[in-house]
């Protein structure tokens, strides 16, 4: 289960060019039995994940990708309440499926932002990852953001290129773990 926002959803791309249709992909080649669910949705934030993610427990999760909280801050939301949504969404996962095993990207602001908030940003992902004992997905988007070459027009969204160094980026430590 990815469940996630733009990022997540291949926002402007053909979703079989996503991040989450790559690791089908490499999944299928290694064991049929895992099926990938997208539960991107463009513009979500940490704040609205916490309130659908029950939605997403009613079924059985064998591995559940966390990869929210960019929107939280371009939508005005503090470290200390991104950080607390985040929590509220990991315990959700860990109560209604302990069985879960829960990885969590490492996301960056870009660097049109403040470097004091880019710093605090990307700290509350090692942060949670520590305090409640679930893998950390590190450098999701080291060498997508700020890149145009490697993301669309808006330069917020990763093309299709971008997004298989996402893939990378996560299969590298999602592999290992099946």
């Amino acid at each position: 289960m990815f469940f996630g926002n733009s990022l997540t959803a291949a926002f402007g791309l053909d979703p079989q060019e996503g991040f989450t249709a790559i690791i089908q992909r490499k999944l299928a080649q290694k064991d049929s039995s895992y099926k990938v669910i997208n539960a991107g949705i463009s513009g979500d934030t940490a704040n609205e994940g916490k309130e659908r993610v029950h939605w997403v427990l009613q079924q059985r999760i064998d591995y559940f990708v966390l990869e929210l909280g960019l929107n939280d801050i371009f939508q005005g939301a503090t470290i200390d309440q991104l950080y607390q949504d985040l929590s509220t969404i990991i315990e959700k996962v860990q109560t209604a499926a302990p069985e879960t095993t829960i990885l969590l990207t490492e996301l960056e602001l870009p660097a049109a932002l403040p470097a004091e908030l880019q710093t605090d940003f990307k700290a509350i992902y090692a942060r949670l990852a520590n305090t409640h004992q679930i893998t950390l997905i590190p450098g999701f988007l080291q060498d997508v953001l700020d890149v145009p070459s490697l993301n669309l027009p808006d330069g917020l969204h990763p093309n299709a290129t971008g997004q298989e160094l996402m893939a990378k980026q996560v299969w590298q430590i999602l592999e290992p773990l099946l």
